[in-house]
């Protein structure tokens, strides 16, 4: 088995796939610790969901939701699971 992590002092480098799962991006503080014979890294600071939510809402292109629906809220049954269109 490969290692998902490299640690040098002041610096912790992980693929991209281990990273997105440990919730780490780059520039983040992690934590590290010896669990089960391996490292489990997790954030230093986790912020409340909807301030992650708003963060990477704030890098989306300008254009990401362009191609949204208008009434996708209101019809999101037709929209998501394709029944017929609701009155309203």
């Amino acid at each position: 088995m490969r290692p998902c992590v490299s640690i040098r002092p002041g610096r912790c480098c992980c693929p991209r796939s281990c990273a997105a799962r440990s919730a780490c991006y780059t520039g983040t503080e992690v934590v590290a610790e010896a669990h089960n014979g391996g490292i489990l890294l997790y954030p230093a600071a986790m912020n409340p969901i909807w301030e992650r939510i708003a963060e990477r809402a704030e890098r989306l292109p300008p254009d990401a939701l362009d191609g949204l629906p208008a009434d996708g809220a209101a019809q999101f049954d037709h929209h998501i699971y394709g029944t017929p269109k609701g009155g309203g």
